[in-house]
C-alpha cells in the first residue's frame, strides 16, 4: 500500500510531461551582449604580409591558442578588428580596414561558445549562451529550430547594424519560427543585446508586428546607459583575456585604439540620463574630475576627438530610452563589486592603471542601468516584470539556475522528471 502510494505523484509527473507537448512553449531567439559573437576574418593586399589569409576566413575572436603562443597573430588581430568611420554629410558609417572582411559566425554555434576551439568548451569561461541553450534542450527544444541565436558584429550600434540587414535577417527569422511552430517568439538578450534588441523594437518593426510576433521580451543585464567599465577600457584599457586558471591576464597595447573605433563602445557609455553629475573619473597632478556631461573634454584630453563625435551620434540611438511596448521581464545581477569611480594619477593618464572605486552591480553593468527598466513600467501597456538576483556576476548569470527557471515559466518550457521531483518536494 505504501508503494502504491508512493507511485501516485511518480504517475502524475509522468502524466505532465507526456501531456506538454511538443511546440507548446514559446520559440526562443537568444541575442548576445559585446564580444558574445564569433568572428572570423579574411585578409588580403593591402594589409601587411604576416597578417594575409591567403584567401581564407580564420578564427579571431575569440582565438585563445593563437592569442597565447603566436605574437604575430595578436598584433594582426588589431590591426583586422579596428573600424574605420567615415562621413556623407552628417551620417556616419563604420566600415572595415581596406583588405579586411570580417564574418560573424551564425547561429548557436556562434554564441553558445566563445572560441570555436573545442578544448576551450570545457571550461566555464569558454562557454557563453551554451548552458542556457542545454538547459532548453532538455526542456523539449530543438537547436536551430525553436532555440536560435541572432550574432552580430558587436563593434557596431544599432544604426549600422540596420543598415547592414542585420535586423531583416533577425525579423525573418522570428517570422519563420512563429509560422513553424504556431505560437509568438521570446526574445532573449544578454549586456550589449539590451540596446540591440531594443533598437529593433521601437526603431524597425511596428506595434501591429510586435503584437503579432512577440510573446515575450527578456533582457538580462541590459546595458542602457552604459557602465565605468567602458570609461576605462577607453581611456587605458582592460584584460582582453583573463582566465586565473591559466594565470593570464592580457591587457595588449592595441586594445585601446582598437576599442575607440567601435562605435558600440561609445553606445554603452554611462548617460547623464540616469547617472546625473555624478563623477566618474578623477586625475591628480594636474587635478580634473570628469562627469558623465564631460566627455568632450576627456575624449580631448586623451587625445582622442573623434569619440565626441561617435558619442554625440550614438547616444541619440535610443534618446530617452524607449519603453519596448512588448511583455517585458528585466533581470539583473546585484551584490557584485563593479566599477563605479576611476581615479588616475597625473603621471599614469591615460596610459596607467587607475585606482578603481567600486559600487554595486554584476561586475560589468552597474546598478543604476537598472533604473532604465524600472521606468517602462509605467510608460507601457504591455505586462512588466523587475526581478534581481543578489550576488550573481555578468555572465554567470545567463547560466544561473534561477533565472533559467523564471526564463522556462515565461516560455512555458516542458519540464524535466527532477523539475517535478524537486517541485513535489517544497
Amino acid at each position: 500500500r505504501m508503494l502504491s502510494k508512493m507511485m501516485v505523484p511518480v504517475y502524475l509527473i509522468v502524466f505532465v510531461i507526456a501531456s506538454t507537448s511538443e511546440g507548446r512553449h514559446s520559440p526562443i531567439m537568444l541575442v548576445p551582449g559585446i564580444g558574445g559573437s564569433q568572428l572570423t576574418a579574411k585578409v588580403g593586399e593591402p594589409m601587411p604580409s604576416h597578417c594575409r589569409t591567403n584567401g581564407k576566413f580564420r578564427n579571431i575572436w575569440v582565438n585563445v591558442y593563437k592569442s597565447v603562443t603566436d605574437s604575430e597573430f595578436r598584433k594582426c588581430f588589431f590591426e583586422d578588428i579596428v573600424l574605420k568611420l567615415s562621413y556623407t554629410g552628417s551620417t556616419e558609417t563604420f566600415t572595415n580596414q581596406s583588405g579586411v572582411e570580417i564574418a560573424v559566425r551564425r547561429g548557436l554555434k556562434g554564441v553558445e561558445y566563445l572560441d570555436q576551439n573545442k578544448l576551450t568548451h570545457y571550461f566555464s569561461q569558454g562557454q557563453y549562451f551554451h548552458p542556457m541553450v542545454d538547459y532548453f534542450v532538455d526542456r523539449g527544444y530543438r537547436r536551430g529550430h525553436d532555440i536560435r541565436a541572432a550574432p552580430y558584429d558587436w563593434r557596431l550600434a544599432g544604426d549600422q547594424l540596420e543598415r547592414l540587414g542585420y535586423y531583416n535577417e533577425m525579423k525573418s527569422q522570428i517570422e519563420e519560427m512563429v509560422s513553424e511552430f504556431g505560437k509568438k517568439a521570446t526574445l532573449i538578450a544578454h549586456s550589449l543585446g539590451g540596446p540591440v534588441t531594443l533598437y529593433f523594437l521601437t526603431h524597425v518593426v511596428d506595434q501591429s508586428w510586435k503584437d503579432q510576433y512577440i510573446h515575450a521580451y527578456i533582457p538580462i543585464s541590459g546595458a542602457w546607459g552604459g557602465g565605468c567599465e567602458v570609461i576605462q577600457s577607453l581611456v587605458s584599457g582592460l584584460a582582453l583575456i583573463d582566465v586565473p586558471q591559466l594565470n593570464l591576464n592580457w591587457v595588449p597595447s592595441g586594445f585601446v585604439p582598437a576599442m575607440r573605433s567601435f562605435e558600440s563602445a561609445y553606445w554603452l557609455l554611462p548617460r547623464s540620463s540616469n547617472w546625473g553629475d555624478t563623477v566618474v573619473l578623477t586625475t591628480t597632478n594636474p587635478t580634473r574630475s570628469y562627469t558623465t556631461k564631460d566627455y568632450s573634454r576627456l575624449f580631448k584630453d586623451i587625445g582622442n576627438e573623434v569619440g565626441s563625435q561617435i558619442y554625440k551620434q550614438t547616444s541619440k540611438l535610443l534618446a530617452g530610452w524607449p519603453s519596448p511596448n512588448v511583455p517585458t521581464y528585466c533581470y539583473y545581477g546585484t551584490g557584485v563589486e563593479t566599477v563605479r569611480e576611476l581615479n588616475y594619477d597625473g603621471a599614469n593618464f591615460p596610459s596607467g592603471k587607475p585606482t578603481i572605486v567600486y559600487g554595486d552591480g554584476d561586475g560589468s553593468v552597474n546598478v543604476e542601468n537598472s533604473h532604465i527598466c524600472h521606468k517602462w513600467k509605467n510608460e507601457q501597456q504591455a505586462p512588466f516584470q523587475f526581478k534581481q538576483f543578489k550576488s550573481v556576476g555578468h555572465i554567470d548569470i545567463i547560466k544561473d539556475n534561477g533565472v533559467l527557471k523564471n526564463i522556462g515559466r515565461v516560455v512555458g518550457a516542458k519540464p524535466t522528471f527532477l523539475d517535478l521531483l524537486k517541485d513535489l518536494g517544497k
